[in-house]
């Protein structure tokens, strides 16, 4: 069970890493346009 968690931790981690990522250009793009 503890592998299990441990594993679905860092797939979490991963696609809010890629959040993260588009996030950024995202308010990138938002300043620029103010």
């Amino acid at each position: 069970m503890a592998k299990g968690q441990k594993k679905s931790n860092k797939e979490v981690r991963k696609p809010k890493k890629e959040a993260d990522k588009k996030i950024v250009p995202l308010g990138t793009a938002i300043g620029m346009k103010d």
